[in-house]
């Protein structure tokens, strides 16, 4: 998925539009009503799980390939 590329809006017929495996989104696309809140709450919770010694939420494995 994209919410952004080099030049906006995207020019037709470039070949991004014609991909069936990707989204494009707005470069806005991830920002909803209540999005600040969410993020943080859930950087809350992760702080209090780095202080409590546990797993924390959203870790990213690269090397897993997830």
């Amino acid at each position: 998925g994209l919410d952004s590329v080099g030049a906006e809006p995207l020019a037709e017929g470039r070949p991004f539009l014609n991909l069936p495996n990707s989204i494009i989104t707005a470069r806005v696309g991830g920002v909803y009503v209540g999005v600040g809140k969410e993020v943080g709450n859930f950087m809350v919770e992760n702080i209090r799980r780095f202080t409590e010694n546990e797993c924390l939420l959203g870790i990213v494995h690269r090397h897993e390939g997830y």
